[in-house]
């Protein structure tokens, strides 16, 4: 089951800016990367992660691994 996880894809998010004001649900992430994630920096998220998180105005997705 271990290697399943190392081969799953990740998809790079981030916040956006003009909601800075307000308070994001992060379900499923660490502490570090919701830290990193509210002080806008890109994160790496797995689809499940994604899928958890849900498909927010406040979400930018930015590519998947892979992606060109």
């Amino acid at each position: 089951m271990e290697e399943n996880k190392e081969l799953q894809s990740t998809i790079t998010i981030s916040r956006n800016p003009s909601y800075d004001k307000h308070k994001l649900r992060t379900v499923g992430l660490d502490i570090d990367r919701v830290i990193k994630f509210n002080n806008f920096e890109k994160i790496e998220v797995t689809q499940e992660e994604l899928d958890a998180i849900g498909m927010h105005r406040w979400l930018i997705v930015h590519k998947e691994e892979g992606e060109l």
